[in-house]
Parts: C-alpha cells; sequence; structure tokens
C-alpha cells in the first residue's frame, strides 16, 4: 500500500555474546528529512518540540529503569 513500509528485523551479535535486535528502516530513511540536532539539556526540550512533533528512544537494556515495579 502507498505510504506503508515493510521493514526486516533480525537479529545481531553484541560483543558481549549475546544478541540485540534491529529495524532496517533503509527505505523509511531516503524520506526523512536530515536536521543536525545538539541537545544541550533537558530544560532546553520544551523550547524545542512543537505540535505534532515525533520522538522515539528505544533502550531495553534499562528499560527495568523506567518501568514501576510493586
Amino acid at each position: 500500500m502507498h505510504g506503508e513500509f515493510l521493514s526486516s528485523v533480525f537479529l545481531v551479535k553484541k560483543k558481549d555474546g549475546g544478541n540485540r535486535p534491529e529495524i532496517n528502516l533503509e527505505e523509511l530513511n531516503s524520506f526523512v528529512t536530515y536536521q543536525h540536532f545538539k541537545m544541550e539539556g533537558l530544560y532546553l526540550l520544551k523550547h524545542l518540540v512543537q505540535t505534532r512533533d515525533c520522538m522515539i528512544k528505544i533502550d531495553l537494556k534499562d528499560v527495568y529503569f523506567t518501568l514501576p515495579v510493586s
């Protein structure tokens, strides 16, 4: 379908012998405009984020630091 991407997911070996998942977004990246960005600190975030902006960071290794455990 127009406007959709199908990306492969595969495992990549880590230095410690484990594996990490990787998503091939090469086709999608060809449509993304590059803009240099340097974050000086979180205090600037409220001035930089605009309506309809999207951000994501996934760090599964340290996810337990952000999830509440009861």
